[in-house]
């Protein structure tokens, strides 16, 4: 049997929590899910939050809620290994994407560059886009501290945190996916969150436009409570397998990335020195799913010439499976893997 690169981690409790929900016979958009905004909520310190089922339609109902103070306000920074649907969103709003290219090390946005083009283009910036690669937070605090409109994702991030404070403490508007190879999973779905009043009314009368079938239903959100509740027991599991990774990857002559902050990988990335196509190989033949790192992102589908360094790593960063429930077995299998890659 192959090991696939992602698994959702979910356990007993998590089936008990669905099961109740099906005997209870209100699968809707209702309590649960409230219940699971709430707790969100508390943990990154947001005003208001609302499940939806559809990731990139999350999207672009934050890029609606954002008013800027000028017109001329339409760039739109982000990073080019993003989702591709931020840039169909950003386009979908009348935006203009801005890209920032990435920190080799981390592959988070550079804060450098990005301080650099936010220099060069005052005046015109409506807001800035944060994720956290593979888990990987970038120099949030320094970035918050410009003091533009900041879009959060921390689909890869829920949890960590960066000069004790949360993931999602430092934008304005919060975006988490939870899909079955993020964090936390419902088996789909994206939640979104606010702060501040103002931003909390205009994401209530926005949401109010929308048919009810745009919200998750609560037997989804029934899957990730119990997730959101041990979060610091996934963390942990997460961190000793890719210890173990990272001891194995050095034995080779590739690499991985730098870990800024109180972060994790959500999934284990190996910057290839060799060809990836032959690693990929490598690790099937003995049993072991690898994929490309980025095969989702908007330089995979763009050529973005001023974007070197997230070029060079979409070309040959791949990602191994790290889930907490791997098994021993199974993780000491990749380990193998990892310390032997041509």
């Amino acid at each position: 049997m192959i090991i696939p690169v992602f698994k959702p981690y979910i356990n007993r409790k998590d089936m008990d929590s669905v099961l109740s929900c099906l005997v209870s016979e209100k699968l809707e958009n209702s309590q649960i899910s409230k219940q699971l905004c709430s707790d969100i909520c508390k943990t990154i310190g947001a005003d208001e939050g609302f499940l939806f089922k559809e990731y990139r339609r999350a999207i672009e109902i934050v890029l609606r809620i954002i008013e800027p103070e000028a017109e001329s306000r339409k760039n739109v920074i982000l990073s080019p290994l993003l989702p591709l649907y931020y840039k169909l969103a950003v386009d979908k709003a009348g935006l203009k994407p801005l890209y920032v290219d990435v920190s080799p090390e981390t592959a988070s946005i550079s804060y450098d560059k990005l301080n650099d083009v936010v220099s060069n283009n005052e005046g015109s910036i409506h807001s800035i886009i944060l994720d956290s690669p593979l888990g990987n937070m970038p120099e949030i605090t320094k970035i918050a501290e410009l003091g533009i409109t900041l879009i959060e994702d921390i689909s890869n991030s829920f949890g960590a945190s960066a000069e004790e404070k949360q993931s999602g403490s430092f934008g304005d508007y919060i975006i988490m996916n939870m899909d079955p190879d993020k964090i936390i999973t419902a088996g789909s779905g994206t939640f979104v969150a606010v702060k501040g009043k103002k931003n909390r009314e205009t994401l209530k009368n926005i949401v109010l436009e929308y048919d009810k079938d745009i919200f998750l239903p609560d037997l989804n959100a029934a899957l990730a409570m119990n997730q959101v509740n041990n979060l610091e027991k996934i963390i942990k599991a997460r961190n000793d397998i890719a210890a173990i990774y990272s001891q194995a990857v050095m034995k080779t002559k590739n690499k991985t990335f730098l870990q800024l902050n109180n972060s994790f990988f959500t999934a284990f990335p190996v910057i290839a020195e060799s060809s990836t196509k032959e690693i990929k190989k490598y690790a099937l033949k003995k049993g072991v799913e690898v994929s490309d790192a980025f095969s989702d992102s908007i330089i995979n589908k763009f050529n973005i010439e001023e974007c070197p360094e997230a070029k060079a790593l979409n070309m040959r960063c791949i990602i191994f499976p790290l889930y907490p429930n791997i098994g021993k077995n199974n993780a000491e299998k990749i380990v193998k893997i990892i310390s032997t890659l041509p």
